[in-house]
């Protein structure tokens, strides 16, 4: 969508190629990007933010409640107009820059559709749909994501969001100060921690809080450890935001605090059948059921709203080379870090051990990069066992 006619047919024009592949329908108005909805099923959304009437945020957070299995893609001119885009708030789940490069465009576009496919499973639908209690966005996060969606928030309103609940206050508190981020010196306040950790990154702390508190014990599995699970996604987070330099910071711990959620979810659905559970541990569970961890969290994280590269690099992390891609990204870094950490430490109780696929991640990173991060990857192992002993 463009109000603009020579941008959509520039844009016609340059993609008319994949006219084979895809079927486009070029509009000049939200509410013409509506109606086509109502009638036509579409995987992907791309809409200028800059239209008059029904703007693209407005537009983008309709499709979003009315259609949220659909992939939406903001194009806008930010670099010409010197701001970013809105990252911090889920209407869309990729931004692009104008003046639109058709190459970065079409790779979205397969990108989306690529993870579209790997999720439009029936049966992985069907299970999805039979939770009663499937947790919602978390809150304070997407609380926080909304007001620093302005750029201009200050340190006192950000801490004030999060001290709102004094539960997660506290909770955000304890992990901040815990062996995980090694802090030099005891934060005693939210906004300590902010100014410790920087704003995006809180932001990161309150989801894996948010998520921890989300999914309470779960009985009758014999090997399952909710403690133990986040416990691991915490390493696998902390991992990312320190031995990698692929993407954001706080983009690569979300990655990792998200990842294993697939796996609670599949264990909530057992708790809430009716009748005779004859499934007692989690390699019991996830034979039975049927399909991967990932794709069950790659479901979730769609309703949460969570941008498509995080959700993309969970989903494909046990196969990275199932994607097409030439670069390193956040699908290999979360492989590499899984399949490092089932080596040193074991997989998770009732999980297959992810095996590291060599030969893609040379062709994505080259054998040196391979051994420098297995080295840092063993030296926090090494680090974090010395601090929980101590501690």
């Amino acid at each position: 969508m463009d109000d603009d006619a020579s941008v959509l047919d520039a844009l016609r024009r340059s993609l008319f190629r994949r006219d084979e592949v895809w079927e486009m329908h070029f509009l000049d108005s939200g509410g013409a990007a509506l109606d086509a909805l109502r009638t036509t099923d579409f995987d992907v959304v791309i809409s200028d933010m800059n239209m008059p009437g029904m703007g693209g945020s407005e537009l983008l957070e309709q499709i979003r409640a009315s259609h949220p299995e659909v992939v939406r893609i903001a194009f806008s001119g930010w670099s010409e107009s010197g701001s970013s885009p809105p990252s911090q708030e889920p209407l869309a789940h990729q931004f692009l820059d104008k003046p639109i490069d058709i190459r970065e465009l079409a790779g979205a576009i397969d990108r989306a559709c690529h993870l579209r496919r790997r999720l439009d499973n029936k049966s992985l639908r069907d299970f999805i749909s039979t939770l009663t209690g499937l947790p919602s966005e978390p809150k304070v996060y997407a609380r926080l994501c909304q007001l620093l969606r302005g750029g201009d928030a200050s340190l006192r309103e950000i801490a004030a969001v999060v001290e709102q609940d004094p539960g997660i206050s506290a909770s955000v508190l304890r992990l901040a100060n815990s062996a995980f981020f090694g802090l030099a010196r005891k934060l005693s306040s939210v906004r300590d921690a902010a100014v410790m950790l920087g704003v995006a990154h809180l932001k990161s702390v309150v989801l894996a809080v948010e998520v921890a508190n989300a999914f309470p014990a779960v009985g009758g599995i014999s090997n399952l450890s909710v403690a133990q699970e986040h416990s691991r996604s915490m390493l696998v987070a902390t991992a990312l935001q320190d031995v990698f330099d692929v993407g954001e910071r706080d983009d690569r711990f979300t990655v990792g605090i998200l990842h294993g959620l697939g796996r609670l979810v599949i264990a909530m659905q057992w708790c809430q059948r009716d009748g005779k559970r004859e499934v007692t541990t989690m390699e019991q569970l996830l034979e039975q059921v049927g399909f991967q961890h990932p794709e069950v969290c790659g479901i979730l994280l769609e309703s949460w709203g969570i941008p498509t590269y995080i959700v993309e690099g969970i989903v494909h992390h046990h196969d990275p080379g199932r994607v097409p891609h030439a670069e390193f990204e956040f699908c290999d870094a979360l492989h590499f870090t899984v399949a490092v950490l089932d080596e040193l430490l074991g997989p998770m109780p009732g999980a297959t051990r992810v095996e590291l696929n060599e030969e893609h991640l040379k062709k994505v990173a080259g054998v040196e990069k391979l051994m420098f991060w297995r080295r840092k990857l063993e030296d926090k192992v090494g680090h974090m066992r010395e601090e929980m002993a101590s501690a």
